[in-house]
């Protein structure tokens, strides 16, 4: 009888299976796991909120940061992070090195040479929503050639397991435009650009982490969340779960957890002790 807690998943060596998803939460600085959930399907996205509440009644406290993959950038996770002062640190799911569409003033062309630059939107295979310069004062987007996309209504949408409304901005000069082909989609005669609730709330995120201490305190999660899972499976040998049920799993991934934290106080107390000796 199949698990109604697991959901199908790939193998990492190959085919599908009844899977589960363990996450993780790790103090940066102690480096002990904090928190420990599984997750039946492969959205981890959900876990970061119910996390944070649990770390909460657990020490009397939030973390003042939160570091995460891309994985968890959704507008809820981010607008959530803000209303509780937690420093969100969670890279866009998708972005752009290079960008010739940020320049300093947007109502002026991108430079011709810079235009085959672009950024493309992988999915739609157009130019992706980067391209387009969004001014507050003005409540219109800018083209790569400078020419403005405005309101246009609204359209309603259901994604990541929420429902929304869409602004709908339209381009008003898109016949001709030498972009054309590169940008209005499919059969459609203008270029939209489809604004949700979060925006603003990403443009925050993305500018914050965009910074050098931004950068500077990213750069620790791979070590810290990473490296604990290449401990528990390389170094512990926990590379699969034993149980079915996410009830039992659950039970055999904090166990998991409590082992993990159980070495790392020993090498604590070890190096504690080797620092008094060499003190004395």
């Amino acid at each position: 009888m199949a698990d109604p807690d697991s959901r199908v998943l790939p193998n990492k060596e190959g085919g599908y299976a009844p899977n589960y998803t363990p996450v993780l939460a790790v103090d940066a600085t102690a480096g002990i796991v904090v928190d420990a959930v599984v997750l039946g399907g492969k959205n981890e996205d959900v876990a970061l909120v119910p996390s944070l509440e649990r770390i909460k009644e657990t020490f009397e406290q939030l973390p003042q940061q939160a570091l995460a993959d891309s994985g968890f950038n959704t507008g809820s996770n981010l607008e959530t992070l803000e209303a509780k002062q937690v420093e969100g640190l969670i890279p866009e799911r998708q972005s752009f090195e290079e960008n010739p569409a940020c320049r300093p003033d947007p109502t002026q062309p991108v430079a011709e040479a810079d235009r085959e630059k672009l950024p493309i939107n992988p999915q739609a295979k157009v130019l992706d929503k980067a391209a387009f310069i969004y001014v507050s004062q003005k409540d219109c987007y800018f083209c790569p050639m400078g020419k403005e996309l405005v309101p246009a209504g609204t359209r309603s949408y259901e994604r990541e397991n929420c429902k929304g409304i869409y602004r709908v901005y339209r381009g008003q000069e898109c016949a001709g435009c030498e972009l054309k082909s590169r940008c209005v989609p499919g059969k459609s005669e203008a270029r939209s650009i489809y604004q949700d609730e979060y925006d603003a709330v990403r443009k925050r995120a993305a500018d914050r982490l965009g910074t050098e201490t931004g950068k500077k305190a990213y750069s620790r999660r791979w070590p810290v969340a990473e490296g604990r899972f290449g401990v528990i499976k390389s170094v512990m040998g926990v590379r699969q779960f034993l149980l079915r049920g996410m009830k039992k799993v659950s039970m055999e991934w904090n166990w998991t957890a409590v082992a993990y934290n159980l070495k790392v106080m020993v090498r604590h107390q070890i190096e504690n002790k080797g620092a008094l000796a060499a003190a004395g």
